[in-house]
């Protein structure tokens, strides 16, 4: 008997036969796998990237106001409390 022109003799045969082809299937799936990892992977590296801008963003646009704030409320209660 021949299977894909290969030919089938003893039992042993068709065992390395379907072994041979769980482990191909075994191996495209983990194929699949590395290749939507990868996909994950580089979608995770644009989400970090827009993340950072963002912080960026804020670090600017919010936190320098306030550091400055607080740096002249506590410039201007230090005059004060010299004039005490």
């Amino acid at each position: 008997m021949d299977i894909f022109g290969i030919p089938i003799e003893t039992t042993k045969d068709l065992l390395n036969l379907s072994l041979s082809g769980g482990f191909l299937l075994i191996v495209l799936f983990l194929c699949l796998v590395l290749i939507r990892l990868y996909v994950v992977l580089g979608n995770l590296a644009n989400i970090t990237e827009s993340i950072a801008e963002i912080t960026d963003v804020i670090r600017h646009y919010v936190w320098k106001p306030i550091e400055l704030i607080n740096t002249l409320i506590s410039k201007i209660t230090s005059l004060f409390n010299k004039r005490r």
